[in-house]
């Protein structure tokens, strides 16, 4: 079966039991109705802490099996060669459909400067970047190629393994703990 169709099936399933529907943050059980996607899938706002979720949610499980192969969006997901990586740390990711160097600029722009000091001297540590999501690490290395101090977290173990081994990503096993 298609992701998609295990997807729908699985929306199905819970909508028609009446699962899902918490918030994964608070668990609250009352959340206002944003906006719907197709029959099943629904992005709703939490009555108590206001998080925008989709629902029917799914579990850390579901989550963590989807994402080490399901999961696929062309170059994001698709861990390049050695020769086409080789070619994008040369160019630095320039003229690429994942080039960074538009937001690396806004960050130059609002003043975060690469290992910069916080403006509050009661910060001792330079200002940081955690990409969550970081697939197989070509933001993360962009924003620390000019000395962003960068760290990163993605689920997919094989692009996570691949962030760490080919562009030397920070890129933590877990959130637990950060």
């Amino acid at each position: 079966m298609s992701e998609k169709l295990a997807y729908l099936a699985s929306s199905v399933r819970k909508t028609l039991s009446g699962t899902g529907f918490s918030c994964p943050s608070c668990g609250c059980k009352s959340a206002e109705l944003v906006r719907r996607k197709y029959l099943v899938t629904a992005l709703r706002r939490c009555g108590d802490c206001r998080l925008l979720f989709r629902t029917p949610t799914t579990s850390t499980a579901e989550n963590q099996a989807f994402y080490q192969k399901d999961y696929t969006q062309g170059f994001t997901t698709d861990c390049p060669s050695d020769a086409a990586l080789a070619e994008l740390l040369k160019s630095g990711f320039a003229g690429s459909i994942r080039d960074y160097s538009a937001y690396v600029g806004i960050l130059r722009a609002a003043g975060a400067a690469p290992g910069a000091a916080p403006s509050d001297a009661a910060i001792a540590k330079p200002l940081r970047l955690f990409e969550f999501g970081c697939s197989w690490g070509y933001g993360s290395w962009q924003f620390a190629k000019p000395g962003f101090e960068v760290e990163a977290y993605e689920i997919s173990e094989p692009r996570a393994k691949y962030a760490r081994e080919k562009l030397g990503v920070k890129v933590h096993p877990s959130l637990v703990g950060i």
